[in-house]
Parts: structure tokens; sequence; C-alpha cells
């Protein structure tokens, strides 16, 4: 299933919710979803298919960087220091 086609399927799902969330009759109730998980998922999915289409049309997306940097270049002698053992 496409990433656009389960995008879909999520917003109907999240409609679904929000018109009744629970029901109940007596003694008896039923949770439709949770709407946080839903909508979780509709924001991870319409993040995704923002980066399928930036690829599909050859475009590169923001690149992002983790860790930290220690200011310095481990490389060659006169940039070694006790960071980078």
């Amino acid at each position: 299933m496409s990433t656009a086609t389960r995008l879909t399927a999520y917003y109907e799902a999240e409609a679904e919710i929000l018109k009744a969330q629970a029901l109940g009759h007596g003694d008896r109730n039923m949770q439709r979803a949770s709407l946080a998980t839903v909508q979780s998922a509709i924001k991870e999915l319409e993040a995704k298919l923002a980066a399928e289409n930036l690829s599909a049309s050859g475009q590169v997306g923001p690149v992002l960087l983790r860790g930290a940097f220690t200011g310095g270049f481990c490389g060659n002698e006169s940039d070694y220091d006790e960071r980078c053992r």
C-alpha cells in the first residue's frame, strides 16, 4: 500500500473517530480507536510522503546532523589532541 493511500485511510479513520469516539449501549462500550495514535500516524505519513515527493522530483531535502561538533578535526598531527583518541 502506498504512503499516499495509507495517509488517505488515516484521514478517513480520523474523521470516523471524530464523529463517534466511543459507542455504548447499556453496560457495553466500544472504543473505536485512539485519536492521538491516528493523528500521530498522520503526521508521520505526511512527512514520509513529503520526503517521497521530494525524492521523486530529484530534489534534496534538508539534512539533519546528529551529534556534537567538537570544534576540531583529527587527521593531521597539528590538529591532534586528546579528543582524537
